[in-house]
């Protein structure tokens, strides 16, 4: 296992350390992705967006992982947390936000600090706007569970291997459905040495 991709500023200073003192971690040994974070690029938050805000993300997770170059860039899509509130805007990424995006990969990639753009949402719309009109996106994140019948699973593998793009899947255990628990269920579970508020699914 030899992907890296993390969110969360401090986590991703800890792994560029480990990194550069082991010499079992060499930086070409190690596929680096980062996620945009706390920067959303929901209808919700598009109004926040800037594409030196954005620039600015990339340039600092360089320094966090000390390297030159990430990657994949992957910036976030819905998220469930703190602020959000009209969940139709919580899910969709519009193509105002998309097109930002994909100036910023252009710019980035061009300057060498980035080698492919990713995407990760919640709703398997956003990844069929994206492989249908946005070709410069690589590699598409989604929970396992968009892999069910119900949001369409087969469909949406097929069409990101016709246009020969990347699939990544989180929550390999369907945030604990897998093992029966129901969302309330999930919300009320405790992991030992963690607070609620700080966990990540």
């Amino acid at each position: 296992m030899n992907y890296v991709d993390n969110n969360i500023d401090a986590e991703c200073n800890l792994y560029g350390e480990a990194m550069s003192q082991s010499s079992g971690a060499k930086r070409d040994r190690w596929f680096i992705g980062f996620a945009s974070w706390p920067e959303k690029i929901t209808e919700e938050y598009e109004a926040q967006l800037t594409t030196d805000g954005m620039m600015k993300s990339i340039e600092d997770r360089l320094v966090s992982y000390k390297t030159d170059m990430l990657d994949m860039w992957r910036p976030v899509g819905a998220t469930w947390g703190e602020g959000q509130t009209k969940i139709a805007s919580m899910l969709m990424v519009s193509h105002k936000a998309l097109d930002m995006v994909v100036e910023v990969f252009e710019k980035a990639r061009q300057q060498g600090k980035v080698r492919f753009l990713g995407v990760s949402a919640h709703n398997p719309d956003v990844f069929r706007r994206v492989l249908n009109e946005y070709p410069q996106f690589s590699v598409i994140i989604f929970p396992y569970l968009f892999l069910t019948k119900e949001f369409g699973g087969d469909s949406l593998l097929k069409l990101a291997q016709e246009k020969q793009v990347g699939v990544i899947g989180l929550k390999p255990f369907g945030a604990g459905t897998t093992f029966g628990l129901k969302p309330k269920q999930i919300e009320d579970v405790s992991i030992p040495g963690r607070s609620r508020s700080s966990r990540k699914c």
